[in-house]
């Protein structure tokens, strides 16, 4: 189907007003000189990966190689099932994704609804890259896909700093305290030619 059905693009903020807000960002939440050191990078995994209930919300820069949009990103997981929405500058929804680790839904920004292999197709050509969406919701909390190899570097503070899994390249370039858990504030995911930059404002965990 046509994809002016394909939207976020039009709906979606410029790329330069996000890299300002996320310079802003970095600028306005240096971390603090003493952070605390987690205690071992095995021990912050198995907390990250026992936590399977959780959501966000925030702001994303997409860019390739011939295209590019950014906008507001709302994420909420349940278990095996992450449900996101991609939002425009007034609040407009412009595409909602249901994916529970085998099937995927799609609703478009005209109403109409998606699924499987169209729903896959129609999500590929407004992002403009595959989304590695069975792995996501683990590079999202901080930790790698356990069903996965993956290539890691950690920070001073036993956190990941790098994750290379499945021909991506996550960096993690800052993070925030939610309880017993170091969180991803911002991040950068790379894959060839497609940059995804994601600004994390608000996590919300349970307990």
């Amino acid at each position: 189907m046509s994809l002016a059905a394909r939207q976020p693009k039009p709906f979606l903020w410029p790329l330069t007003l996000l890299a300002a807000v996320l310079s802003l960002a970095g600028c306005a939440h240096r971390p603090p000189a003493s952070v605390e050191v987690v205690s071992s990078w095995s021990a912050q995994r198995a907390l990250l990966l026992a936590q399977q209930q959780f959501q966000f919300t925030g702001r994303l820069a997409v860019a390739s190689s011939d295209d590019g949009f950014s906008g507001g990103i709302d994420w909420q997981q349940r278990a095996a099932v992450s449900s996101l929405r991609l939002r425009g500058p007034l609040g407009t929804t412009a595409v909602q994704v249901e994916f529970d680790g085998q099937s995927l839904d799609l609703r478009l920004s005209d109403g109409s609804d998606l699924r499987g292999g169209a729903a896959t197709e129609a999500l590929s050509q407004a992002l403009g890259f595959d989304a590695p969406l069975s792995s996501l919701s683990f590079w999202l909390r901080g930790c790698d896909d356990p069903t996965s190899p993956a290539e890691t570097t950690f920070d001073a503070q036993n956190r990941l700093a790098s994750l290379g899994q499945r021909g991506w390249q996550i960096s993690y370039d800052s993070y925030q305290r939610q309880g017993a858990l170091w969180l991803p504030r911002q991040l950068t995911l790379r894959r060839e030619s497609v940059r995804v930059r994601l600004l994390i404002q608000a996590w919300t965990v349970p307990g």
